[in-house]
């Protein structure tokens, strides 16, 4: 039957090499040498299973989507892997954050007009008050925020063979993802007050040597607005459960088999997500009291007008609450690291005699080796 990159099936002793970045998945019997060659990446997009006489992995076996897939490699004789056999989950997705945004900032308040100046032996006009600022609004509350989404798992790794040499293998399982956030926006700044006016200076023209006119009084400085109250934070969302590892076997097929152990061998459990944050927002700051009028001058005899009064700043607004809190992911189990014998001295076990001709490797008969 003809095999695929994909599909699998019988490769009746002939050399797979792949030299290209290539996709494959299913199970291949019967093969002679099973290569990646140097620079290349063999993607798994479904379980994998390889039966040959020698396998090298001189270049990288890697998952094609989000989750491991299982690989199995078995060789008559050696599995050598160069650089890497990466197999583990891909850490879940974060929840969606979903903050209130801030409240509008108040207008300042205006100023008052300032006072007249008259002509001929008269006082000066009061100068006028000026506008209170406006208060700053409120900030919006937090709405509800995504949870995060479950690590992936990662894909068991079997490599079975007289002898094996390995770099990395990795079938751990991915983190899960944090929950989003909920936080308040926050409140709006409170406009300033306005400033008072000024006072009109007197007029003393036609006043006599022992009169005179007074000066007018400064306006009333305005109060700033207040600050606007900060949103609350809404549900926060929860933390999502870190991907299973899966197990790495190494099988040897005899105690006398020699291995090396490789830079890296990791099935752990990945880590649960966070949990999101909920808070609310901070209050707005008050607005700043406008500047008093400054009373007019008076001429001759007269008085000089008094001053207006001081503004009061605006209070600072209160921050929102933020009472809702999700909870933590759980870390994912972890999986087996096994590395070592499948037999002993004393059992007998079934090897394929084969010998190679015109480049195609041909099964022949079994044998019982002691």
């Amino acid at each position: 039957m003809a095999w695929t990159d994909t599909g699998g099936g019988d490769h009746d002793g002939y050399d797979w090499i792949i030299s290209a970045d290539t996709e494959i998945a299913g199970t291949h019997t019967g093969i002679g040498i099973f290569r990646v060659s140097e620079g290349f990446n063999a993607w798994t997009s479904a379980a994998f299973t390889v039966e040959c006489i020698k396998a090298e992995v001189l270049g990288v076996i890697s998952k094609f989507a989000t989750a491991g897939q299982d690989v199995s490699i078995s060789a008559v004789h050696t599995i050598t892997v160069n650089t890497i056999i990466d197999e583990s989950g891909d850490d879940g997705g974060d929840g969606l954050d979903s903050n209130g945004g801030d409240g509008d900032n108040g207008d300042a308040g205006a100023s008052g007009g300032a006072g007249t100046s008259p002509e001929g032996c008269e006082n000066g006009g009061v100068g006028e008050s000026g506008v209170n600022g406006v208060a700053g609004s409120a900030g919006v509350n937090g709405g509800a925020a995504g949870n995060g989404s479950t690590g992936n798992n990662g894909g068991a790794i079997t490599l079975t063979a007289v002898k094996i040499n390995y770099g990395d293998l990795l079938a751990s399982g991915g983190g899960g993802g944090d929950g989003g956030q909920s936080l308040g926006g926050g409140g709006g700044d409170g406009g300033s007050g306005g400033n008072g006016g000024n006072g009109g200076n007197a007029s003393c023209d036609g006043c006599g040597e022992l009169a005179g006119a007074d000066g007018g009084n400064g306006g009333n400085a305005g109060d700033g607005g207040n600050g606007g109250t900060g949103g609350s934070g809404g549900f926060s969302g929860d933390g999502a459960d870190g991907g299973t590892g899966a197990n790495i076997t190494l099988s040897h097929a005899r105690p006398s088999t020699i291995y090396k152990d490789g830079v890296s061998a990791l099935c752990f459990g990945g880590a649960g997500g966070a949990a999101g944050i909920s808070a609310g927002g901070n209050g707005g700051n008050g607005g700043g009291a406008g500047i008093l009028g400054s009373g007019g001058a008076g001429c001759g005899l007269g008085f000089a007008g008094s001053d207006g009064s001081a503004g009061a700043p605006g209070a600072a607004g209160g921050s929102g609450g933020g009472d809702y809190f999700a909870s933590a992911g759980d870390g994912g189990a972890a999986g087996n690291y096994a590395d070592g014998d499948t037999g002993t001295a004393d059992v007998v076990f079934q090897a394929r005699v084969i010998y190679q001709e015109g480049g195609v490797y041909l099964k022949r008969f079994r044998v019982n080796i002691l």
